[in-house]
């Protein structure tokens, strides 16, 4: 990372993701928004600019990011495409800003416990990536996708990925947590547990959730993140089960190698 002049960072796949996603939010607009996230470069403002070495980079540990409060009271890390959209947000910004690939400001932000991350505050052409999706992101991993066109959890390789049974289940404790999760939302039908592999990469433990028929994206999205926060306290160290609902091709895939272990 660098301290920044104008360093010519500019990301128009970016924003002409962000459009086109403002204008329909899909499985392929999303995932288009999250193919570029990992490409991109950002502007991110620091509170502390002495935090940055003379060699430009930011050393490991807590980082003193510039934050910005939602309605809700969560603090946000902010992050800017270009110098133009840094400038909208606070015109005399741009000395107290880092250069940041993609791939390093996700990672940077799980280990200092960002809660969400909002790209061009305060322009008109912006996004907001939530914990859960930066979390996946920091590990090279689309972020599963939600509704009825959910697909399925791709390596950004674009390698083929596996199902297959797990080689572990959750600790008891775990399990029933998750089970009484589901139970408080009706629209979860079956929760199937399976580890799904891209290329040579080792198996990562996955539920897959199916919704009744219809069911809103939004309130799709609410319980994902509802039974993940839930999981969190339960998870061993460095323990990590993603959560994806399952399109009608995933479904397929899954009941053929494994039964629900929760029914609704």
């Amino acid at each position: 990372m660098e301290l920044s002049g104008n360093r010519g960072v500019n990301n128009p796949g970016l924003l002409d993701a962000m459009r086109l996603m403002s204008r329909e939010d899909n499985t392929k607009s999303r995932g288009l928004f999250y193919q570029e996230l990992l490409k991109g470069t950002f502007l991110v403002p620091l509170a502390d600019v002495s935090q940055v070495l003379a060699d430009g980079t930011i050393p490991e540990g807590r980082v003193d990011f510039v934050m910005a409060r939602s309605d809700e009271g969560n603090l946000y890390m902010l992050a800017f495409t270009d110098m133009w959209a840094i400038r909208k947000w606070k015109p005399l910004a741009r000395g107290r800003t880092a250069v940041m690939p993609g791939k390093v400001m996700f990672r940077t932000a799980v280990e200092n416990g960002i809660e969400g991350i909002v790209i061009n505050h305060k322009n008109r052409v912006g996004a907001t990536v939530t914990r859960a999706e930066f979390e996946s992101l920091a590990d090279e991993m689309m972020p599963a996708a939600a509704g009825d066109a959910a697909g399925e959890l791709l390596h950004v390789s674009r390698q083929p990925s596996l199902v297959r049974p797990p080689a572990r289940w959750p600790y008891i404790t775990l399990a029933d947590r998750i089970k009484s999760d589901f139970r408080t939302f009706p629209e979860v039908v079956e929760a199937f547990l399976f580890e799904v592999q891209g290329g040579e990469d080792t198996g990562q433990l996955t539920i897959g959730l199916l919704f009744v028929r219809g069911v809103e994206e939004q309130r799709v999205r609410t319980v994902v993140e509802a039974v993940g926060e839930g999981m969190k306290p339960f998870l061993r160290a460095h323990e990590r089960i993603d959560l994806l609902p399952l399109n009608e091709d995933m479904l397929a895939q899954v009941r053929a190698i494994v039964p629900p272990f929760y029914r609704g």
